[in-house]
């Protein structure tokens, strides 16, 4: 819990060793990075040897969150030995405006945090112990059970497609909102010629190269996990919300179009 507010811009650096407090100007142009991006990348490169030795992570604002309610909060998973960004681990908090929250009510734009402690409850590593779980309660394995369980976000075959991008579209259909919300008052045969379209432009060209041509499936970061739900088209990370936000719901049925407007959101924050 955070609480009071800094006198100047602050992050904050966790580890197993302790907690400090440093003042730290955000940095939202950063080489060939911006916004949200850059203040990550600055912070990795500067202080890489907190990184390194903690394998740290970092939670950063972006420029949204010192100008607006509904700044975010941007955790971008990154190799620290190599200084680089991991395609795909890209995670947002912004339901509330966490980002705002933080930089406007305690003037903290960041958090790294990594370290060595193990897990409080050793059993929550042992997997032969979480497998006999499983193989009681569903009579399957963990992996599948997994697998099985998380189908939508992975890969569902009976669609030929997988994540929530890829599967509301033709799941929802003309049930889908478009022009602000005002395609509820159109006719049932006007959203089906809409959706038509949105499946052809918008869907099919995210479709074809995630999982026909690259199969390019990352997760968040968390190695052990087999769900691998971040579906990346040429380098961008793909998810229904802001692309659908940025797509159809603003009548743009070019996926291609789409990209530069969710990464300008992306980098804000």
């Amino acid at each position: 819990m955070i609480t009071g507010k800094a006198r100047r811009p602050t992050v904050i650096f966790l580890s197993s060793d302790g907690i400090e407090l440093r003042s730290i100007d955000p940095v939202f142009e950063y080489g060939n990075y911006h916004g949200a991006y850059a203040f990550t990348k600055y912070l990795l490169d500067t202080y890489r040897d907190f990184f390194v030795k903690y394998n740290a992570r970092a939670v950063v604002v972006g420029p949204a969150a010192l100008s607006t309610y509904n700044g975010a909060l941007v955790s971008i998973d990154v190799n620290p030995i190599k200084g680089e960004f991991r395609l795909g681990a890209e995670d947002f908090a912004a339901r509330g405006g966490p980002g705002t929250a933080l930089a406007m009510g305690h003037n903290v734009v960041g958090l790294v945090a990594g370290g060595t402690h193990k897990a409080r409850y050793a059993k929550v590593n042992d997997m032969e112990f979480i497998n006999k779980l499983m193989i009681e309660s569903f009579k399957k394995p963990f992996r599948q059970v997994m697998d099985e369980k998380t189908i939508k976000y992975r890969f569902d075959p009976s669609m030929g497609t997988g994540g929530t991008f890829g599967v509301n579209y033709p799941h929802y259909r003309e049930l889908l909102p478009l022009f602000g919300y005002k395609s509820i008052y159109l006719p049932r045969e006007v959203r089906i010629q809409h959706v038509e379209a949105i499946l052809r432009l918008f869907w099919k060209p995210f479709n074809d190269e995630v999982f026909v041509r690259s199969k390019s499936w990352y997760n968040c970061g968390d190695f052990g996990c087999s769900v691998v739900c971040k579906k990346v088209w040429h380098g961008k990370k793909v998810d229904y919300e802001p692309f659908h936000a940025m797509g159809p719901f603003i009548g743009n049925y070019i996926f291609e179009e789409a990209v530069p407007l969710v990464d300008l959101i992306d980098q804000y924050a």
